[in-house]
């Protein structure tokens, strides 16, 4: 970001410039940003059919993923509720429902000392 900002001539302290620009150095046009750079990079990467909107469920995702708690995580992506955060944005990972069914098992797997005493 840093070198970004230095190829555009600002810094931090330029807190009110806008971060990413048309070629003509006015606000991006959502739809010509979609068609001219977002749809060819998914291509590019083989995941055509990524939504830019995705990339929010992807934030809040590995927010509850590495365990920042929902009220963080709802303030970081600016939600008006943590249950917007969890209901709509949120997903579940493959390990974290691996690791809940491994949880269950282990709380339902008769332990070694209940065997022995029964």
């Amino acid at each position: 970001m840093a070198q970004h900002l230095a190829w555009r001539g600002l810094s931090a302290k330029d807190g009110g410039q806008l971060v990413f620009v048309s070629p003509d150095g006015g606000p991006l046009v959502y739809s010509n940003w979609r068609r001219r750079i977002w749809q060819p990079s998914c291509e590019s990467a083989k995941l055509a059919g990524l939504r830019f909107h995705d990339l929010r469920s992807l934030a809040a995702t590995a927010l509850i993923a590495v365990g920042t708690d929902v009220k963080t995580a709802q303030t970081r992506l600016g939600h008006s509720s943590s249950r917007m955060t969890l209901d709509i944005y949120a997903r579940v990972t493959m390990k974290a429902d691996r690791d809940a069914a491994d949880k269950v098992g282990d709380f339902l797997r008769p332990s070694r000392t209940r065997r022995a005493r029964a």
